[in-house]
């Protein structure tokens, strides 16, 4: 998220995942093809996967924001890739656009680089959203003068992208921006539009993440149904830490705003002893703000986190642990809690350790563990998704036989925790693979869910599956191979096919999730592991016929 996502401190060592949120597909036809369908069906339902098939894979632009503009069109906003972060990107002299999809198809029908106006001076892109059944975009404007930011939305059609005149939304101090990193006249802030779980309201927001402005701050903006403002705050810890990384944040129907921080104490971590990381959730409403300690009994700690809210509105949570006797690169297991949205109390704390690795006849604690996904299943329980995950440098002969300094990002072993309403495990596989690669984003998994089934994606080899199953070595993937979707029945039983070809060199870069609708999601995929070429893709769940 935005998918739809500053790193301070060494672990684990990946890319903002503000820039994850998780989810993608696509199928290449024909050599040199765009992706078209696929169907992967074991049980009540299956997954299907659309994709841009007229326009060749574009290493040059990129598609930063998606939204479903009616029942038969999607849109997206286009940008040069070097722009992938829009704040600070002024919307004169930028190519950027607009560009709509059939939906059913995902066949491009119309592109156009329409232009924001309002008032005196120009206006600059921030995004596009989809609020009460209208497609804006989002511009601002800086008033130096006032010492303002004029936040303006331009309504557009989905289908012929015509815009009609822009209108005031806001205006915000440019104080709550923070001091020297406030917003220069003639830049874009770096907003980013989120629907509420109901979607009856909307929240513009910012972090270091969206901006080209470092150290800025966290604001939100939330407004009711008729675009008036409700609410806005700026986030404040504590005790200022050392390094905070946002690791994830959700907007629920209650108009609360929720923040979920990885931070460190101290910026030089020792390798063993108490560990500097900690895990915090902030609060966010019209009230002001409430700060929680995400924590364990005992000597365990919590590495990495994620949260999820239920259909009920519990908030529940999912993540890895260690203990703080242990290496900070080494992790010790899972655990699953839910909080009282109300109090911020705590439930009962659920723990499972990892399955150790075996190395040489060794078994050693697993290493660099985060949470790839985190996804509430029919009955109320979990499926939690972690994996090993880290940037790491290794040396390798090359053809005249010299030795060669590659930094590849690594992915491990998939670990798979399914758990009922109460938390408690009702099974946990392993899937044993590996990939070294260039993109931060091509060997992350993700998942979606539909009653009781748990579709698991990745790149990864169809030949892996009869390895697995003979319980042979997995050989690390660096180029090659196929993406793979896995079926897994309530029971924890599943098996895996190829969603992807090399026929076309596609695979899948979940980087970015883009929620479309109930169980449709946009997101990229892309021509190669190296993940520069891209294209759009729209995935979406269908029920067995």
């Amino acid at each position: 998220m935005r998918p739809n996502f500053t790193f301070s401190f060494s672990m684990p060592d990946r890319p903002s995942l503000l820039e994850r949120t998780r989810l993608w597909i696509a199928c290449l036809l024909a050599a040199g093809s765009i992706p078209g369908l696929l169907s992967a069906q074991q049980g009540a339902a299956r997954i299907k996967v659309e994709a841009d098939r007229t326009t060749r894979p574009d290493e040059v632009h990129q598609v930063i924001a998606m939204i479903r503009g009616d029942a038969t069109s999607i849109v997206g906003l286009r940008v040069p890739v070097e722009a992938r972060v829009l704040g600070g990107v002024p919307q004169k002299g930028m190519d950027w656009s607009l560009v709509t999809w059939d939906r059913e198809k995902m066949e491009r029908s119309k592109q156009l680089l329409p232009k924001m106006i309002y008032g005196i001076g120009p206006v600059c892109v921030e995004t596009i959203f989809k609020f009460q059944g209208k497609c804006y975009l989002l511009g601002s404007k800086v008033l130096p003068d006032q010492m303002m930011a004029q936040l303006i939305v331009q309504e557009f059609d989905p289908h012929s992208l015509v815009t009609k005149g822009g209108r005031e939304l806001v205006q915000v101090p440019l104080e709550r921006f923070g001091g020297a990193t406030r917003p220069m006249p003639g830049a874009a802030i770096g907003f980013n539009a989120t629907l509420s779980a109901d979607s009856s309201q909307l929240c513009l927001s910012t972090d270091p993440e969206n901006t080209s402005r470092p150290g800025a701050t966290y604001v939100s903006l939330v407004f009711h149904k008729d675009l008036q403002l409700h609410w806005s705050n700026v986030l404040a810890f504590d005790q200022e830490p050392a390094g905070a990384e946002l690791l994830q944040d959700l907007f629920d129907s209650e108009a609360v705003h929720w923040f979920l921080f990885r931070t460190m104490a101290t910026k030089n971590p020792k390798d063993t002893g108490s560990p500097a990381i900690g895990i915090k959730l902030v609060r966010m409403d019209s009230s002001g703000q409430k700060m929680k300690d995400v924590e364990l009994p005992g000597s365990a700690y919590v590495q990495d986190a994620r949260m999820v809210l239920r259909p009920d509105g519990k908030l529940l949570f999912g993540g890895v642990w260690a203990e703080r006797k242990m290496r900070n690169d080494r992790s010790k297991g899972m655990f699953v809690s839910s909080m009282n949205t109300g109090d911020l109390e705590w439930g009962a704390m659920k723990m499972v350790e990892f399955e150790k690795k075996v190395i040489e006849g060794h078994e050693e604690l697993q290493r660099d563990m985060v949470v790839e996904d985190l996804l509430v299943m029919a009955d109320g329980g979990l499926a939690l998704l972690t994996d090993e995950h880290k940037l790491r440098t290794t040396q390798s002969s090359n053809f005249a036989n010299k030795m060669v300094t590659r930094e590849s990002y690594i992915s491990g072993d998939l670990h798979i925790l399914r758990t009922n309403r109460s938390g408690d495990k009702t099974w946990y596989t392993v899937i044993p693979r590996g990939l070294s690669l260039d993109s931060p984003h091509a060997g992350e998994p993700f998942a979606l869910a539909f009653g009781d089934q748990l579709f698991v994606m990745m790149n990864d080899a169809a030949g892996n599956e009869e390895l697995r199953k003979h319980k042979e070595p997995i050989p690390v993937i660096e180029k090659g191979g196929e993406a793979m979707v896995f079926d897994f029945k309530e029971d924890g039983s599943g098996r895996g096919k190829v969603a992807l070809d090399e026929r076309g060199q596609g695979y899948f870069l979940p980087g970015d999730r883009w929620i479309l609708g109930p169980g449709e999601i946009g997101l990229l995929g892309s021509r190669d592991l190296g993940g520069k070429e891209t294209f759009p893709v729209r995935v979406f769940i269908e029920s067995g016929r």
